[in-house]
């Protein structure tokens, strides 16, 4: 399958690349970098033999994003987060002042654009703001993929920028929403990311009919080999999220981390 989707990428790279780069030139400045990403990508199983409590844990982003979402799934969340050490909790951007002033050493990620993306980008900064300045320490944008598959693609790169700029020295992970994509919008949507100045790339709202697949995990991990990609939606197995590591995951999102790590340490 690597080797697959390793060619079928390189294939489409500089028909991507003419088209894209009538509109956005800049992306032409990173062209030879994400080939180089791409033929450096190795999968490395390693990464699975040497995993014990702590690094696993480390993977998650302990996620509640449901639109019932009360004080008390905050609470739990968090306090779950903070007995298994997981990287952080991801919460909807209303509770990240709840959040951060209950627990002031937990990482607090949340979301913008969010599980559309199709709100302005002047909107999408907004939210980005108001959630930093409650302290929200990661920011979750869906890009606009409606803008995307109308060919916008300078809309779609500006709007990237703009928000790494409000995020500054802040974690911005973009939301491709890949059930949504064909393979080269896949590509295209992760080019985009990256020339834009994203520190990660993410599958999925987890809000689609299809998340995250190893497949689009290692597209996207091609892309972005130097940089960070996270796995969000359906990732409920401990199987699944060991093949992620292995193939170069850097963070995931779920509902189901504690069970995922209960099964990994009674394993």
């Amino acid at each position: 399958m690597i080797e697959r989707v390793k060619n079928d990428i390189l294939e489409k790279l500089n028909p991507i690349f003419d088209e894209v780069g009538k509109e956005v030139e800049e992306i032409f400045a990173y062209k030879e970098k994400i080939i180089q990403n791409i033929t450096e990508y190795r999968p490395n199983n390693s990464l699975v033999l040497s995993l014990n409590e702590r690094k696993i844990a480390q993977y998650f982003d302990h996620t509640y994003l449901k639109p019932d979402c009360k004080y008390e799934n905050v609470d739990k969340l968090a306090e779950e987060a903070m007995k298994y050490n997981f990287k952080a909790i991801c919460i909807p951007p209303t509770f990240v002042g709840y959040a951060k002033s209950r627990y002031q050493n937990l990482l607090v990620a949340t979301v913008v654009g969010f599980p559309l993306g199709y709100t302005f980008s002047t909107t999408k900064e907004e939210e980005t703001l108001r959630a930093l300045s409650f302290a929200a320490d990661e920011i979750d944008m869906v890009q606009n993929f409606s803008m995307l598959k109308n060919k916008q693609y300078r809309y779609v790169i500006d709007e990237i920028i703009g928000l790494k700029k409000a995020c500054g020295e802040k974690c911005l992970k973009v939301i491709l929403e890949t059930s949504f994509l064909t393979f080269e919008e896949k590509i295209i949507s992760s080019i985009l990311a990256y020339c834009g100045g994203a520190d990660f790339i993410k599958t999925s709202t987890g809000f689609s009919d299809k998340g995250a697949t190893l497949e689009d995990i290692v597209l996207m991990k091609m892309i972005f080999w130097d940089r960070k990609v996270k796995a969000s939606g359906g990732v409920k197995t401990l199987d699944f999220v060991k093949e992620l590591i292995e193939h170069g995951i850097d963070r995931i999102g779920s509902s189901s981390s504690c069970q995922i790590v209960d099964e990994f340490n009674n394993s």
